[in-house]
């Protein structure tokens, strides 16, 4: 180990430890423009001239950007608060002092570039720290200075607004401390100052809240000295180094002592005193201890469960054990932990950080119950595409905790004596395959997100989560397996990177949320320490038996893989790539295995071949990967089911209907549009005009044939209901699921038509003419004569629905609508995804028919290449010796590859009406799928034979 790097790692620990020993209070987050401007607002009653914290001004004034603004440190709403709380301090300095002309232009061009900042923001993708309250009070304070502010953001704003305080009645402030005191600032108007002073901490703040305690001097009828005291030891003391800024929350001691302790024992501790171990043990022990078990962010504040677990992980390293019973009875919920109570949204980070604790505890295998609850939670969000952490900006903060509880709970499977594991897929059953395909996922997106020189966005505190992360993930057995180079290659540029920027180690970024986001010099220091610090395991890991994959599955995919990568589509992919998604894929086959649904009843002639089954996953999987897995898990997983479903969907109509029911094919087609009719007008049984299609259409069957129509319908009820009660379908907009049920209704109808032309294209008998009159040669395929409608007709309407990629099209934008806006949100942009589907669909067909003109010979199925087009003149150029016969199949891939060429147009065009690359990237993977099916059906025929 580098002795500078241990000499660094001890003066970090010696600074951490000096916060447990003095009395002192310590913070060491980033000053905020916002707190600072309720400071400067201060000033005592009866003495209106003198202000308080003149620094304070001073420091916002030095702050203002050109614009007008204040600084967005990491988000709109950081801009909008700062700007906004900046702004009422302008306006509070001229009313002491109108004629300052400087000041008149500041507030002037802050007032102006507030409102396009307000016009411009995304409320429905922020989530900060009491936010909507927060800005409705500025704003509604703004308004008494005369400046009013109208948007759409507002309307938006206002709602969430009413509905954070209809949860709870505000009166409830004044029996118990809550978070609400950290944000008094937002209930001016609403509550009596006067009240709160007993709930006031006991170094004079509220809730060690800057800007609350400003709030709470300002309108509280008796000065507080106390308070004033807080705030001038935050002015003295804080990082702002006296020059007026001051941080969001002041001190944050325990905070940070646990993380720094947490995060360097990941390294154990390197050179750490006895002495200085054994003050945090004793600071950290006696914080818990008065407060039943449980901390805040700083000693006496409202505990939270995050500081709790952090601080009983630090325990654990210091060698002092805890009880998790005070933790589980005040933060369990249903079916996540809570940081704090009546919080809105769930934190990710803080059940990682709790999982984590219950895996460090003597007694974890008591807690098996709540250790399935916390990595089911945390399992299903990756899974979904959900994650939202509350309180950092970044991915790769919660992406380095959830690898580091994999790491420690596979550490603890390893005890053979316990076998958590095995009681834990007892609970969750799921979780078998979860956990290995969640690590995956994170493990693709932090490889893919890495910058050319070794970073991760340049900035050093980034680097040193996905470092960690890295080295973390190695240490999974199923990981360590693939023997990527790219892990190895990323850890090392990673950390030459943190070498090379060594000075910027201790330059922490505006990465951690509170009101405002914040930077902490403390923590960057301690990741980047660690980072450089940590080995990179190479001995590969003990594999539990409970993630080992059967060899069936292993060795089909592999199978399935080989054929893909052989395909124009992945020719030139890199291997390490392809491995990823291959072992993603061994898992989803396992993991839809267990979610199988039983829509369709088996053949009656019992052969199933169920490839399908393999190359679904493959091909999802592998496509995802290409386009650097831009669907989440939940989407992958419900279109590889979805995929496998169609496929049955085909089993079903060419072997329980065409050819066990294919003399009443005109019933069928009734009963489809009448079940999909029923279920439109909301029926969910499907029987909603049942008595009048069977007295009209069904007289005369024979009561085994009525039985079987009546076994149909209950089958394809089912498989109605799967689609059209699906969640992601249920919660799209009503049209949408109305174009949804008539695109399925079209590809069960196709079905029908195609089963028909089958059977008249079977009664034309072996033909030895053309519809020319000359003789059909050996080679050639059977004409179809007489189709009633062309070649081009036929492809792009019954053809291309058969294959149901118009239908999967519509039910995937359902999947991915809850990630991004609709596709179908404009006339054109409507216009344009039709388009390219169909030019996709009948790329497909012709691909799929080219594949399988034996199997469709031997079948009597009607191909593409038995329309009169294909065969116009071959004949008698294959009887001349001019033709090999191989023409018709070569005219197939000629039409094939100009509808290739539209479907790059539309999707080009598609591309900048909607100006979404992210959707772009999602779309492409289903694009990619459909076209690698049609390129695999010229490998081999996948599809199932049913004679």
């Amino acid at each position: 180990m580098d002795q500078s790097l241990r000499d660094q790692s001890r003066s970090l620990l010696k600074r951490v430890t000096k916060q447990c020993m003095t009395g002192q209070a310590y913070g060491f987050m980033s000053s905020s423009v916002y707190d600072t401007a309720w400071l400067s607002m201060l000033h005592k009653p009866g003495n209106s001239e003198k202000w308080i914290f003149p620094e304070c001004f001073e420091f916002i004034l030095q702050n203002q950007l050109p614009s007008g603004a204040w600084e967005s440190y990491a988000s709109e709403t950081d801009g909008i608060l700062n700007t906004a709380a900046a702004l009422l301090a302008l306006k509070a300095h001229l009313r002491e002092c109108p004629g300052n002309q400087d000041w008149v232009l500041r507030s002037k061009k802050a007032e102006s570039t507030l409102r396009l900042m307000l016009d411009s923001w995304d409320v429905g993708n922020t989530d900060q720290v009491g936010f909507e309250l927060l800005v409705i009070k500025h704003l509604s304070l703004l308004e008494d200075e005369g400046i009013s502010f109208e948007c759409l953001a507002l309307d938006v704003l206002r709602d969430l607004h009413n509905s954070k305080f209809s949860k709870v009645p505000i009166t409830h402030i004044y029996e118990e401390p809550s978070t609400l005191y950290h944000s008094l600032e937002a209930l001016i108007d609403h509550v009596d100052f006067d009240r709160l002073k007993c709930h006031k901490e006991d170094n004079g703040s509220m809730f060690n809240s800057p800007a609350s305690t400003a709030a709470y001097l300002m309108h509280s009828s008796a000065w507080d000295d106390k308070a004033e005291s807080y705030l001038e030891q935050v002015v003295a003391h804080g990082t702002g180094k006296k020059d007026g800024g001051v941080p969001c929350a002041w001190p944050t001691t325990i905070f940070e002592v646990t993380w720094v302790v947490t995060t360097l024992a990941e390294i154990g501790f390197p050179m750490a005193s006895e002495h200085e171990l054994g003050t945090i043990s004793i600071f950290l022990e006696q914080a818990l201890a008065s407060r039943g078990g449980l901390v805040g962010f700083a000693p006496s504040i409202l505990p939270d469960a995050d500081d709790t677990a952090k601080a009983m992980i630090a325990l654990h390293h210091l060698g002092k054990p805890t009880k998790a019973l005070p933790l589980l009875t005040a933060f369990n919920g249903d079916d996540h932990f809570r940081t704090y109570k009546g919080e809105r949204n769930a934190s990710f980070s803080a059940n990682c950080n709790i999982l984590m604790c219950l895996l460090t505890l003597e007694d974890w295998v008591a807690h098996g119950a709540e250790i399935a609850k916390a990595i089911s939670f945390l399992c299903v969000q990756v899974f979904s595409g959900k994650v939202k952490e509350k309180w950092h900006t970044h991915d790769l903060y919660w992406i380095m905790l959830l690898s580091q509880a994999f790491v420690l709970l596979y550490r603890r499977a390893q005890d053979r004596d316990r076998q958590l594991l095995d009681e834990l897929f007892v609970k969750e059953p799921q979780l078998r395959q979860q956990i290995p395909m969640t690590s995956l996922q994170v493990l693709f997106a932090t490889l893919s997100s890495q910058d050319s020189n070794g970073s991760w966005s340049n900035i050093c505190e980034l680097t040193a989560y996905a470092v960690i992360a890295l080295c973390s993930m190695l240490q999974l057995p199923w990981i360590h397996q693939l023997q990527d180079e790219r892990i190895i290659t990323a850890i090392h540029k990673g950390k030459s990177f943190l070498d090379t920027h060594r000075g910027q180690w201790d330059e922490g970024h505006h990465l951690w949320v509170e009101k405002v986001t914040y930077a902490s010099n403390t923590l960057s220091e301690a990741y980047c320490l660690v980072a450089a610090l940590v080995p990179v395991t190479l001995y590969p890991p003990q594999h539990h038996p409970a993630f080992l994959l059967p060899t069936e599955v292993t060795e089909g995919v592999k199978r399935a893989m080989n054929l893909i990568n052989k395909t124009p589509l992945f020719s030139r992919t890199r291997p390490e790539i392809l491995q990823g998604a291959r072992l993603l894929a061994a898992y989803a086959l396992c993991y839809l295995q267990h979610q199988r649904m039983d829509i369709f009843p088996q053949l009656k002639n019992g052969k199933v071949d169920q490839k399908y089954q393999v190359f679904t996953p493959v091909i999802w999987s592998a496509c995802s990967a290409k386009r650097r897995n831009a669907v989440d898990l939940s989407t992958l997983c419900d279109m590889m089911s979805f995929s496998m479903v169609i496929y049955q969907v085909d089993e079903y109509m060419e072997g329980s209907i065409q050819k066990d029911f294919g003399r009443h094919l005109p019933l069928v087609r009734g009963l489809v549009r009448q079940l999909c009719s029923s279920h439109r007008a909301g029926l969910r049984d499907g029987k909603g005009h049942a008595d009048d299609f069977q007295g009209s259409t069904a007289d005369g069957l024979a009561s085994g044939a009525y039985a079987t129509l009546e076994d149909i319908r209950s089958t394809l009820n089912r498989f109605i209901e799967y689609v059209v009660h699906h969640p992601a379908v249920l919660s799209s907009p009503q049209g949408v699921q109305n174009t949804l049920s008539y695109e399925l209704e079209t590809f069960l109808v196709a079905h029908i038509a195609q089963a028909e032309d089958n059977q008249r294209f079977a009664l034309q008998g072996a033909t030895t003419t053309s519809a020319e009159g000359n003789p059909t040669p050996q080679s050639t395929p059977r004409e179809y004569q007489n189709p009633g409608k062309s070649f081009y007709n036929w492809v792009r309407g019954t053809s291309a629905n058969h294959t149901s990629c118009p239908f999967a099209f519509i039910f995937f934008n359902c999947l991915v609508s809850k990630s991004f806006p609709s596709i179908y949100r404009t006339a054109k942009s409507a216009y344009l995804a039709e388009d390219l589907c169909r030019h996709l669909a009948s790329l497909c067909r012709m691909y799929n028919d080219y594949g399988s003109v034996a199997r469709d010979k031997d079948e009597g199925n009607l191909n593409s290449v038995n329309f009169p087009e294909f065969h116009r003149g071959v004949s008698r150029k294959v009887r001349q010796g001019l033709d090999d016969g191989n023409s018709i199949k070569d005219q197939l891939m000629w039409i094939a590859d100009y509808e290739r060429d539209g479907l790059n147009r539309a999707t080009r065009a598609l591309e900048q009406e909607l100006c979404e690359d992210k959707f772009m990237d999602a779309l492409r993977v289903f694009i990619d799928v459909t076209d690698l099916y049609g390129q695999t059906y010229v490998q081999r025929d996948l599809t199932s034979r049913t004679m």
